[in-house]
């Protein structure tokens, strides 16, 4: 035993005895301490040891390595080469603007990487769907227009076919897609000017929303102004078919549909108040004064429809409107016309401006923001200030008239629209947008805005 040690603060000792050295000990006034030896030496501590990679020549790699670029060498980005299950989920709306894109997903995209299944919340409009297609669609049952009562069906659906993603077409379908998503990613493409605000309130509201697709910077300004995530809209451009559109034109279609009438005036349909299709009717109306055997072609069925016939039969032209409805595709209907009409109070959508320029139609537009995105005055069309019938016939006639103006015309855009609406570029966009999303990658990488490149 050591002597004792003592605290002499204040002058006395406050009772510290001594100890052992091997514990250890503290004074009662906290001043003295002796901390316990340690019985066993310490160790120095271990480098880590370098992995040695084996030198090889610049053009070999070592044995171990199965790819030129082996992850022992450059850090690689996650893979997602597995298999992507994806629901494509559209409603009774759906037209020819949402079922044309679709349609080149399902024919394009490889089967070995995307397992693609379609189904269907309206189940009355099922018959014409499928036929536009050309596969099985599933009925999703909805009532009283409340989407939380499709949403178990969808669910259901989602669960027995292993779905991990949800791919929404359409307001409605968007709807029943929130409810219904759960922890599944969600991607909607909003391509109608129209539905831009009832969806922008639903992805206000969807936590799991992955990525928003839209067909223009015009749309999607306006649908960040009204809450849209900025950094997961994104711009995809709509894609044409060249081919589709030759192999319309080497047919008999225009003698077989307007006979030897001319000149033909297209219009986007179908016919919704507000979307210029009433307003085209009344120009060609006043160009019926003038060029007595021309032709409006209007697609679709609509209540807008019968307003727009009204009026030719109240000006004793009822020959001079042909209703298509739902028969022909946007490439058949552009192998026929001459000009294309575009008479919007708001904005209008790009798709039939694109099959329009593919087809190297004359354009004839009010100088909306959309339209004017695509299409410069006296370059590859003529814009017009206002959407008034007189005026509107007032540049449709001088197109009429100047010959080599609307080939110039037709020449500029069917060479813009090449490099645009590149049908590859839409399939690759849309590829890129579902690896990122299942990858957890940000939306936009990858994805480019053909238009802005061009």
């Amino acid at each position: 035993m050591s002597r004792p040690r003592r605290c002499s603060r204040g002058g006395s000792p406050c009772g510290y005895r001594s100890i052992p050295r091997s514990a250890s000990a503290t004074c009662g006034c906290g001043r003295i301490r002796r901390r316990a030896r340690r019985s066993w030496p310490k160790r120095s501590p271990r480098r880590p040891t370098r992995r040695k990679i084996p030198r090889t020549s610049p053009g070999s790699l070592p044995s171990r390595c199965r790819t030129r670029s082996p992850s022992c060498f450059t850090p690689t980005r996650k893979r997602t080469d597995r298999l992507i299950r994806i629901a494509h989920v559209l409603d009774g709306h759906c037209g020819e603007t949402e079922l044309s894109p679709l349609r080149w997903l399902l024919d394009r995209l490889p089967a070995d990487r995307y397992a693609q299944s379609v189904a269907l919340v309206d189940p009355r409009a099922r018959t014409r769907i499928e036929a536009v297609l050309g596969r099985r669609v599933w009925p999703v049952s909805r009532r009283f227009s409340l989407p939380f009562v499709s949403a178990p069906p969808l669910r259901g659906l989602c669960r027995a076919n292993s779905i991990e993603l949800l791919h929404a077409w359409g307001v409605d379908a968007l709807g029943v897609c929130r409810v219904a998503a759960g922890e599944r990613s969600l991607v909607a493409s909003v391509l109608r000017p129209s539905a831009i605000e009832p969806a922008a309130r639903w992805i206000r509201q969807c936590e799991p929303l992955s990525a928003v697709i839209v067909d223009s910077q015009t749309a999607r300004a306006r649908l960040l102004a009204c809450g849209g995530p900025i950094d997961r809209v994104v711009v995809i451009r709509p894609a044409v078919d060249f081919g589709a559109i030759n192999a319309a034109r080497r047919s008999d279609l225009r003698s077989r549909l307007t006979g030897d009438a001319g000149p033909v005036i297209l219009t986007p349909g179908p016919a919704i108040r507000g979307d210029g299709q009433f307003e085209a009717a009344w120009a060609t109306a006043i160009l019926r004064l003038i060029h007595p055997r021309v032709r409006l072609i209007l697609p679709g069925e609509s209540r807008e429809l019968v307003r727009v016939r009204h009026l030719f039969a109240a000006a004793g032209m009822d020959d001079v409107l042909l209703a298509t409805g739902d028969e022909f595709r946007w490439s058949q209907l552009v192998s026929v016309a001459d000009m294309l009409l575009l008479c919007p109070s708001a904005e209008a959508a790009t798709e039939p401006i694109a099959w329009a320029m593919a087809a190297g139609l004359t354009i004839v537009g009010v100088a909306r923001r959309s339209i004017a995105e695509l299409i410069a005055d006296r370059s590859n069309g003529l814009l017009c200030k206002s959407n008034k019938p007189l005026r509107v016939a007032a540049v449709a006639l001088r197109a009429l008239e100047d010959q080599p103006l609307r080939r110039r015309l037709g020449e500029v855009a069917r060479g813009q629209a090449y490099d645009v609406f590149s049908l590859r570029a839409f399939v690759d966009n849309h590829r890129a947008i579902y690896d990122n999303v299942v990858a957890g990658r940000p939306v936009a990488d990858d994805v480019r805005d053909t238009a802005m490149v061009a």
